[in-house]
C-alpha cells in the first residue's frame, strides 16, 4: 500500500521572547504545520532562506536587527521575496502600523 505525504506548510516564527515563541510552537504544532523558529533577526533570515518557509511569524521589536529591518532583509532576497510575514507586536500606535505596512512592500 502506497502512502501519499502531504505537504505539511512550514512556519517560520522569529521572536526573541522564548515563552512566547514555546506558546506559538506548540499551538501550530498541534494545529499540523511544521514550525522553525528563531530567536534573532539575523538567524531568520538564514533559516528562512535555508528552508523556504510557507509563512513567517516576525517580531517587531527585537534586539539587534528588529523586525522591519528583518523583513527588508528578507524582502530583497529572491528565494524569501514572495513568502507572507505576519508582524507581530505589542505596540498599537498608528505609525507601527503604517512602518509595517511600507516594510513589506
Amino acid at each position: 500500500m502506497q502512502h501519499r505525504h502531504k505537504h505539511r506548510p512550514m512556519i517560520l516564527i522569529i521572536d526573541d521572547d522564548n515563552k512566547e515563541q514555546g506558546i506559538m510552537t506548540s499551538l501550530l504544532s498541534e494545529a499540523g504545520y511544521r514550525v522553525l523558529s528563531a530567536e534573532d533577526g539575523e538567524t531568520g533570515y538564514h533559516r528562512a532562506l535555508f528552508a523556504k518557509p510557507d509563512l513567517i511569524l516576525l517580531d517587531v521589536m527585537m534586539p539587534g536587527i528588529d523586525g522591519y529591518d528583518t523583513c527588508k532583509m528578507l524582502r530583497k532576497h529572491s528565494r524569501t521575496q514572495h513568502i507572507p510575514i505576519f508582524f507581530k507586536t505589542c505596540k498599537g500606535d498608528n505609525q507601527s502600523f503604517a512602518d509595517g505596512l511600507e516594510t513589506r512592500a
